[in-house]
């Protein structure tokens, strides 16, 4: 079964995944030491290619909660063969605790309500539970509050229709399995880089290319095998991932 559809947006071409249904996109960067990784994505609705409205959901779990019901944005080992989440660099609502329900949210830029420019993904039991790094299935180190990531709901409130994440990797030497994950912050509680109504490639690699200094820094963490590809996961039922670009930069 394919990952989804392709969808023409007035010209430009992005990629809808199905319904909770992952795709890995792989990558080959030798010898780096500074890797740079970055997507511009946006949600739509499950049967309106082009439809960012109405997709509150909360997935009302109880227990310990199947890693197939979070979300998975990052990079991750195509050696593991696990895909919830394996070896694993990125945005994800995961909790150790394995609890808390899944929940898109009514969003500002931020973690409240005076707008709704945006939907914000979140675990309703941990709020800082945005982002990890993982080693074979198994949970090494994750975030703080401060990177939240948000979703275009009103793409001129936003200021575009798509928003760009990303994620810095370094290492000490070019065979290190120690690696140290970076995100931008805004010092209050944004992870997000930019939104743009021009998500192309090349507006990617700027972003990239002039990565911010205020971020949070999550590991250094020691890894079985260096993350080789890019890995995304969406696990609501009401919503659908729009990947519309995404790229990968070997800084040094």
């Amino acid at each position: 079964m394919p990952a989804g559809e392709i969808y023409d947006k007035s010209g430009e071409k992005l990629l809808i995944l199905n319904t909770r249904t992952a795709h890995v996109y792989p990558f080959e960067v030798l010898n780096w030491l500074d890797l740079r990784v970055g997507f511009f994505l946006s949600l739509t609705d499950v049967t309106d290619d082009d439809d960012p409205t109405g997709l509150a959901e909360t997935m009302g779990l109880t227990g310990v909660v199947p890693n197939n019901n979070r979300v998975w944005i990052g990079v991750k080992a195509r050696r593991d063969a696990q895909l919830f989440p394996g070896t694993f660099i990125g945005f994800t609502n995961f909790s150790p605790t394995g609890r808390g329900d899944s929940v898109l949210a009514s969003s500002d830029i931020g973690v409240g309500t005076t707008d709704a420019n945006y939907w914000r993904p979140k675990n309703a039991s941990d709020p800082i539970a945005l982002f990890g790094m993982f080693d074979g299935g198994n949970f090494r180190r994750g975030s703080v509050q401060g990177i939240e990531q948000h979703f275009v709901q009103d793409p001129t409130g936003a200021g575009g229709y798509a928003g760009m994440l990303g994620i810095r990797l370094r290492r000490q030497t070019t065979t290190s399995r120690l690696i140290t994950a970076t995100v931008q912050t805004d010092g209050a509680h944004s992870g997000d880089m930019l939104y743009s109504n021009t998500p192309s490639e090349a507006v990617l690699r700027g972003a990239m290319e002039s990565w911010p200094s205020q971020v949070q820094t999550i590991g250094p963490v020691e890894l079985t095998n260096v993350p080789d590809a890019l890995y995304w996961y969406w696990p609501f039922r009401n919503s659908r991932l729009r990947i519309h670009s995404c790229a990968v930069l070997k800084a040094s």
